[in-house]
């Protein structure tokens, strides 16, 4: 019974965080009709999908502090997979500033810019740095 209810919970969660990013949404678009600006949008999807990867990962976290032992960081995980998918979530960032770390071939940005590539690769950054903390003896 009581998973069934930690369950529930999660899953509340869930839709209480798809529901204010939707609220976010709809601010966002209400304010792009009225004054176009590129940087609030590239914050929010950014932003909103980290969020969910990090809540995703918040069961593992809560079973990895409840064992005994030491907390830490597994640097080399943040290194492999953390900052690959940081730079590829703050992509359109380095895009639209025109920073030396934008890539300026066509078609990769069109592949890049497709919403399910930026929506996946902020999921799992959010996921990877939740997921990284570990115990050790």
């Amino acid at each position: 019974m009581k998973k069934i209810l930690y369950q529930l919970f999660y899953l509340l969660g869930f839709v209480v965080l798809f529901y204010f990013s939707y609220l976010a949404y709809q601010s966002y678009e209400k304010q792009k009709m009225d004054l176009f600006r590129v940087y609030p949008g590239i914050f929010f999807f950014s932003l909103t999908f980290v969020l969910i990867g990090l809540y995703f990962g918040l069961p593992q976290l809560l079973k990895t502090i409840k064992i005994k032992g030491r907390l830490s960081v597994n640097k080399s995980k943040l290194i492999i997979f953390g900052l690959p998918t940081l730079f590829l979530t703050l992509y359109p960032l380095f895009y639209w500033n025109g920073t030396f770390l934008a890539i300026r071939n066509i078609e990769i940005n069109q592949f890049v810019f497709s919403a399910g590539f930026l929506n996946f690769f902020s999921f799992f950054f959010g996921f990877v740095l939740i997921s990284s903390f570990e115990k050790k003896d």
